[in-house]
């Protein structure tokens, strides 16, 4: 392997990394923070928040950043965020 390939790896592992940690904390702030605004970001949060329901932690929705994989293994699940947030109390 040659030394730009072992720094792309680097640089790739530390980005995807990077971008997992700013989204999980996105998810977990409060709903009228600026990252529940923003459309794309409010889903994805509305997918952890399903995940995080006890009965379906164990089942679904087990990406954080994009869900393809969840589509194509079958563990992708959606409820409205409505729905979400009477089910949290």
């Amino acid at each position: 392997m040659s030394m730009n390939a072992a720094y792309l790896l680097i640089v790739t592992i530390v980005v995807n990394h990077l971008g997992y940690e700013l989204l999980h904390l996105g998810y977990h702030q409060p709903l009228d923070h600026w990252f529940h605004r923003v459309p794309v970001l409010r889903e994805l949060a509305q997918l952890h928040r399903i995940h995080h329901q006890r009965n379906l932690m164990n089942q679904c929705n087990f990406n954080l950043t994009i869900p393809l994989f969840d589509f194509l293994l079958g563990t992708f699940h959606w409820e409205s965020i409505g729905y979400c947030q009477k089910n949290e109390s």
